[in-house]
């Protein structure tokens, strides 16, 4: 806010430019050409600078939510868009150069089920991650060895759509 007030997040101006066109672009240069666009606010606006991918020669879709549903919900949400078994969500309002070919990669190499982008350099420091890389807590949660958090997420994530299974198999638990 106020940026915010009348347009969404992803369409304000970096260096010129919506940030969602560095995201569109960033993604196409690694071989990403399908894209859902997940939109709340101001969509009908968003789908109209945006369109259809046509720009960029990629393919784009939207899921719409007409309440916030957090990052779970909206990937639950666009499921049904979703065609490929490994897949990239990279939160709309995050500027950064990272290169996401090496953590892709990584991720089917080693058959992960999910793949966090993280940093030792940002605060707030939210994750407890170890020295081998594995997750051991989020915001404390699990206070790991009252260590303070030593990553910060940002805001981008390699799945699988094996994610969907285990979530529905989660909740009939």
């Amino acid at each position: 806010m106020p940026l915010t007030e009348n347009r969404p997040k992803v369409t304000i101006p970096v260096l010129g430019k919506p940030n969602i066109f560095y995201i569109i672009e960033r993604l196409k240069k690694i071989g990403i050409t399908q894209f859902v666009i997940n939109t709340h606010h101001k969509s009908e606006l968003l789908q109209h600078i945006v369109g259809d991918g046509s720009a960029w020669d990629v393919s784009i879709v939207y899921s719409h939510e007409p309440n916030i549903l957090d990052t779970g919900g909206g990937l639950k949400n666009a499921e049904h868009f979703i065609t490929s078994d490994t897949f990239v969500v990279y939160n709309g309002d995050i500027f950064c150069d990272v290169d996401l070919s090496f953590p892709i990669n990584f991720h089917v190499q080693n058959d992960s089920h999910a793949t966090m982008i993280v940093s030792p350099k940002y605060v707030p420091r939210q994750l407890h991650i170890s020295r081998a890389g594995k997750l051991l807590d989020i915001r404390g949660i699990r206070h790991y060895h009252s260590m303070p958090p030593t990553h910060t997420f940002l805001g981008i994530h390699i799945l699988n759509r094996e994610i969907f299974i285990t979530c529905q198999t989660k909740k009939s638990m």
